[in-house]
């Protein structure tokens, strides 16, 4: 495990996406502690919308 994570532990990475916008407030986040399962990008398109929308206004 050493040579894939730099270290001894059997730690699993834990998928994760945020969005965050100009103003640094997050705006969209998503994690999941099951690795296998990935969040869908197409989820995260209603967030960015909203925010250019917020954006123009």
């Amino acid at each position: 495990m050493a040579a894939f994570n730099g270290e001894d532990s059997w730690t699993l990475p834990t998928p994760a996406r945020y969005v965050i916008g100009q103003d640094g407030v997050i705006a969209y986040a998503e994690v999941n502690p099951d690795y296998t399962r990935r969040p869908e990008p197409s989820d995260v398109f209603a967030v960015l919308d909203q925010l250019k929308r917020s954006k123009v206004a």
